[in-house]
């Protein structure tokens, strides 16, 4: 629904209240000063008009949010249907795109070679060069994946030297720290003799 129909019609409302509040107050101090009761239907004339143009107001933007809400609903069911017309195109030209993707590459490599024929070059030759480059790229590649591996295990070996190093430097402290505190009490003991 319509937001802003929503606010106008809660607003109305909101004004509506307000005014009769306002008018009901002023009879109630129109029957506390004792005026006379034709003021009193003057201001009950008064509410009485409110509460009807309210209620017009009220019937009148819940008609405009009713209709708001069926072209709302208009307007979703068109976008729903541009939709489901647009994604099977929009797939169709993708496969296109695809075949001709492939139909390039394939006629780039035909190219290639009609040149190379065309030359006097024969293709199972480059054919054969490029497959002993690869195959040492291959060989290349597996060589300093090991390496790597080498330098991993190593790298964990040197990671716990550390390790032992610092637990020995901790250890070395501790007996550092104790050897004092035994001389202290030697010290103490002979002194005291």
């Amino acid at each position: 629904m319509d937001t802003e129909l929503w606010i106008a019609l809660i607003s109305s409302v909101g004004a509506a209240v307000s005014m009769i509040a306002a008018s009901i107050y002023q009879i109630v101090r129109t029957v506390k000063d004792g005026k006379n009761i034709e003021t009193i239907n003057k201001k009950s004339d008064t509410i009485n008009t409110a509460i009807s143009d309210t209620g017009t107001k009220i019937y009148s933007d819940t008609q405009n949010i009713r209709e708001s809400t069926k072209n709302l609903n208009i307007i979703e069911s068109h976008i729903k249907e541009t939709k489901d017309t647009v994604l099977p195109a929009a797939l169709q030209i993708g496969e296109m795109k695809d075949n001709i993707k492939a139909l390039a590459e394939d006629l780039a490599a035909r190219k290639k070679l009609n040149e190379y024929v065309s030359q006097g070059l024969n293709p199972e030759d480059t054919i054969n060069r490029v497959s002993a480059v690869f195959e040492k790229n291959a060989k290349l590649s597996r060589a300093l994946e090991a390496e790597q591996q080498n330098y991993q295990l190593l790298n964990l070996e040197y990671q716990k030297v550390i390790e032992e190093r610092d637990e020995l430097r901790y250890e070395l402290e501790h007996l550092k720290a104790e050897l004092k505190y035994n001389q202290t009490q030697k010290h103490n003991i002979d002194y005291q003799r």
